[in-house]
């Protein structure tokens, strides 16, 4: 999910009311538990109580201090008198200041008996119940998940990662204000193409060295349905497709009709005489209906051999059966095969 946190609480007492339950969506700000106060209640009281009597202290001190004052030019007082009433005073002023500290700790404690939803999102992994007692800084009480926006986490390889430097790099020179971060384009598992879009928000500075992959973060709207659930879910896992160029003409080919000679692959284009030649070409992406992009190698109008390439030879003509030509589909180059991403 896009965030989570902890509900815990800071003061120590118990579980006086529990207003939402485990699988409920909240709002930041909403009230989640309620523990019993009684204690910090009258801990709160007795402050204020302490600073009342101060405040009155301090009055009489005051007056004092104002009477030492007036009878000083006189000498009817002497200067040990004086000090004493002005160092009362600036003591009683500093066990003022102490109470109100006092008092601002012990309303803390009382607004801690409230546990707030800290971020939007759904209860989850609840630990207590009407009754338990709480310890502050203890376990946390609660945990909220946020699911508006989500998170989608990618790991791809190093050549992907630089191809998308380029990319971007290209963009940014081309034109400051474009968006120089690609998109990238998911299916879930019961989805037929790759109909959500999510934008990358982050992406790790180094690379994974097991692996040689970097991480990559994609943030994802995920508003309700009209049945009132969330379209996406924490854990679940996606395809991944990164868009990196603009939608352009390309030669589609079945997948089925590329063979593999070693390292190269290769196709079975027929002459005028439906004689066959084994035509190495540069395959690009594979599409979501299975058509794979040949960027180099094959020509619009040429015609290839999609079944029995097993029983194909190179001095014997084919007998073909035509197919409907079907024109050159606009397309949008990917960073690669499908990859697997997990939402989380």
């Amino acid at each position: 999910a896009a965030d989570a946190a902890d509900a815990a609480d800071a003061a120590e007492t118990q579980t006086a009311d529990l207003t939402l339950r485990e699988g409920d969506e909240v709002k930041e700000g909403q009230l989640l538990f309620e523990l019993d106060s009684d204690v910090y209640e009258a801990a709160l009281a007795s402050a204020k109580g302490e600073l009342e009597v101060l405040e009155a202290r301090k009055k009489r001190l005051e007056n004092v201090k104002a009477r030492a004052e007036k009878l000083r030019p006189s000498g009817a007082i002497s200067d040990e008198d004086y000090d004493e009433a002005l160092f009362e005073l600036q003591e009683c002023e500093a066990e003022i200041a102490i109470a109100k500290a006092e008092i601002q700790k012990a309303q803390i404690n009382v607004d801690y008996t409230k546990i707030y939803a800290p971020i939007d999102g759904y209860l989850c992994d609840s630990e207590i119940s009407i009754g338990n007692l709480v310890q502050a800084n203890g376990t946390p009480l609660v945990r909220i998940v946020k699911v508006d926006p989500i998170f989608i986490f990618i790991n791809i390889d190093e050549a992907t990662v630089q191809r998308l430097k380029k990319i971007a790099d290209e963009r940014k020179a081309a034109n400051p204000d474009a968006m120089i971060v690609p998109e990238i384009e998911f299916r879930l598992s019961d989805d037929d193409s790759f109909v959500h879009r999510a934008r990358i928000d982050y992406m790790t500075p180094t690379l994974e060295q097991g692996s040689g992959t970097r991480f990559i973060r994609a943030v994802c709207k995920n508003p309700k349905t009209a049945s009132g659930a969330r379209l996406f879910q924490p854990g679940m896992t996606a395809h991944i497709r990164i868009r990196i160029t603009e939608e352009y003409d390309a030669i589609l080919v079945p997948e089925e009709t590329l063979g593999t000679n070693q390292s190269t692959r290769f196709v079975y284009v027929l002459d005028e005489k439906n004689m066959p030649e084994m035509r190495t070409v540069e395959p690009g992406p594979l599409q979501e209906d299975n058509m794979r992009v040949i960027r180099k190698g094959l020509a619009k109008d040429e015609r290839i051999v999609r079944d029995n390439l097993l029983r194909v030879r190179l001095d014997r003509p084919v007998d073909p059966i035509p197919e409907e030509n079907a024109p050159a589909s606009p397309v949008s180059e990917p960073s690669g095969d499908a990859m697997k991403g997990e939402t989380k």
